[in-house]
């Protein structure tokens, strides 16, 4: 329970730091997708999947031609052994 609310706490963390840093006309920023990626690997890199999946998830919304963004949260998923 207390990793969950840490990882969330990283994720809400690089959110906001990511929203105050975006660009005029909302669009996302280099900078924040590249904070997001290495939260993302370092989540999976401490096996903290659902964590990754969301911040994966994050990204994809930002930016939804991200083709690696895509690629990451499907490893993840694979990796959480969560595959159809």
């Amino acid at each position: 329970m207390k990793r969950a609310v840490f990882g969330l706490v990283i994720v809400m963390t690089i959110a906001a730091a990511g929203y105050a840093q975006s660009g005029e006309g909302g669009g996302a920023s280099t900078k924040r997708i590249e904070q997001l990626f290495s939260a993302g690997q370092s989540f999976e890199d401490n096996q903290e999947y659902d964590e990754a999946i969301s911040v994966y998830s994050e990204i994809i919304g930002l930016d939804p031609d991200n083709t690696e963004a895509y690629k990451n949260r499907g490893n993840a998923y694979a990796d959480k052994g969560d595959i159809a």
